[in-house]
C-alpha cells in the first residue's frame, strides 16, 4: 500500500479546511520538538477513555445505513457496503497521542519540524490516514465524530468521512488532548493491526489530585483502567459526593462492562438513556444492589460509606468475615452492612474514619469511592 490519506477540521470555527502537504519550513528541530511535546504532555490532560469510545461510533457508522459519501460532482450518494469493523490499534493510539501534542504547536498535517504526520513512528509502525480536529469549546467524543462525519458537506468537504469509510483501513487509534483551553482530537488509520499490546492510557493531570493525597494512586488507577474520568479535563473533584449511580458504574466498568441479561428495570428513576442504566441492571442481576425502595434506586443520592463497602462485599460473593471482632463502636451487630465492614477491614479496604469509628452513614466522596475500589480490586 502506498496511499496516505489525510483530512483536517478546524473545529473551533466549525469550518472545513484542507491543508496542502506542500513543503513547509520547519519551525524547530526534531530535538526541540521532542522536548516541547514532553512539556505539553506534562501540562496537558489526555482524555483517552473518551477517545477509545469513538471506536464503536466509527464501526456503527461503517456498518450502518449512513455509510455513504457524495461522488465527485455531488450528484449522487455513493453507498459503501460490506465494510468490516475496524479494530483498535494501540500503536496507532500512541501515534495519535503524540500528534495531539504536536497539533497544539502547529495545527497541520505537516509537523513543526517540517516532516509529515505519517513520519511519526511507534515501534516500527506508522499510520496511513489521519483526521484531526481542534475546538476551544467542550468537544466531546460525539461532537468530534459528528463533525468528522461531515454529513452536510459535498465531496470536497468529506475527506474525514471517506477516511472513516475507507474499505482498505482495518485499524484505528484515537487520542484527545486538552491543553490550555483547547481540545485536540486525532484519528490515525492503518491497513493492518500492529498487534502491539495496550501499555495503559496516559492519565489526566488533575490539578486537584496531589501526589501526597491518600486517593492519588487510586485516581491514577481508576482513570488508567477506564473506571472513571474527571469532572472536567483538569479536575477530578475528589471531595465532591460520590453518587450511587457513579459508584455502581465504577464497579461495573472495573468488571469489564458486562452486558446485562435483562433490558428493563423496576426502578422508575433509572431512565434507559442514562450512562448508568446498564450498570444498574447488571448490579441488580448480580445482587449487588436492591435499590433504596422497591421502585427507586436513587441514582443521584450520595452513596454512604456503608453502602459502598456493601456493594463491594456483595460483588465479592458475600464472603464471611474471618473474625467477629469489631473495632467500630458505630457498626452494631445485625446491620445489613456489618459483615461487609468487617470483611473490608480484614482485607485492608478501609481503616475507618477513626480507630473506633467507621461512620457508616457518612457521605462517600469521589476520592474515597475510588480508593475503596482500588484497595479491593487493583
Amino acid at each position: 500500500m502506498t496511499k496516505k490519506l489525510f483530512s483536517i477540521l478546524l473545529a473551533a470555527a466549525l469550518l472545513l479546511a484542507m491543508i496542502p502537504l506542500a513543503a513547509s519550513a520547519a519551525t524547530m528541530t526534531s530535538e526541540e520538538l521532542d522536548a516541547q511535546v514532553k512539556a505539553i504532555q506534562a501540562e496537558g490532560s489526555y482524555l483517552q477513555t473518551d477517545a477509545r469510545a469513538m471506536l464503536d461510533m466509527i464501526n456503527d457508522f461503517r456498518t450502518g445505513p449512513d455509510a455513504w459519501y457524495w461522488n465527485e460532482d455531488n450528484t449522487q450518494k455513493v453507498q459503501v457496503t460490506g465494510l468490516q469493523e475496524l479494530t483498535y490499534d494501540y500503536a496507532l493510539e500512541q501515534i495519535a497521542i503524540r500528534r495531539a501534542a504536536e497539533l497544539s504547536i502547529l495545527f497541520n498535517h505537516i509537523r513543526p519540524d517540517g516532516t509529515l504526520c505519517f513520519d511519526v513512528v511507534y515501534q516500527g509502525i506508522n499510520s496511513w490516514g489521519e483526521n484531526i480536529a481542534c475546538g476551544s469549546f467542550t468537544l466531546t467524543t460525539e461532537d468530534a465524530f459528528t463533525m468528522w462525519a461531515e454529513e452536510n458537506y459535498g465531496y470536497e468537504g468529506q475527506g474525514h468521512r471517506r477516511n472513516m469509510l475507507d474499505e482498505e483501513f482495518t485499524s484505528v487509534g484515537v487520542a484527545c488532548l486538552y491543553y490550555k483551553g483547547n481540545y485536540y482530537w486525532v484519528q490515525e488509520f492503518g491497513y493492518e493491526n500492529s498487534g502491539i499490546e495496550d501499555t495503559g492510557m496516559p492519565t489526566p493531570h488533575f490539578t486537584d489530585v496531589k501526589g501526597n493525597d491518600f486517593f492519588h494512586d487510586a485516581v491514577q488507577w481508576a482513570v488508567a483502567n477506564g473506571v472513571t474520568t474527571g469532572t472536567t479535563p483538569l479536575t477530578f473533584s475528589p471531595n465532591e459526593p460520590c453518587t450511587r449511580a457513579q459508584i455502581v458504574t465504577f464497579l461495573w466498568r472495573s468488571a469489564g462492562e458486562p452486558e446485562p441479561k435483562t433490558t428493563t428495570t423496576r426502578f422508575t428513576d433509572v431512565p434507559a438513556k442514562e450512562y448508568y442504566y446498564k450498570a444498574v441492571l447488571w448490579a441488580m442481576e448480580n445482587g449487588i444492589t436492591t435499590g433504596t425502595k422497591d421502585t427507586t434506586f436513587s441514582p443521584n443520592q450520595a452513596c454512604t460509606r456503608a453502602q459502598i463497602v456493601t456493594f463491594l462485599w456483595r460483588y465479592a460473593g458475600k464472603p464471611a468475615p474471618g473474625t467477629t471482632k469489631n473495632p467500630f463502636k458505630d457498626v452494631p451487630a445485625g446491620e445489613y452492612y456489618t459483615d461487609a465492614v468487617l470483611w473490608a477491614v480484614e482485607n485492608g479496604i478501609t481503616t475507618g474514619m477513626e480507630p473506633d469509628t467507621f461512620s457508616p452513614e457518612g457521605k462517600c466522596t469521589r476520592g474515597q469511592g475510588v480508593t475503596f475500589l482500588y484497595r479491593d480490586l487493583a
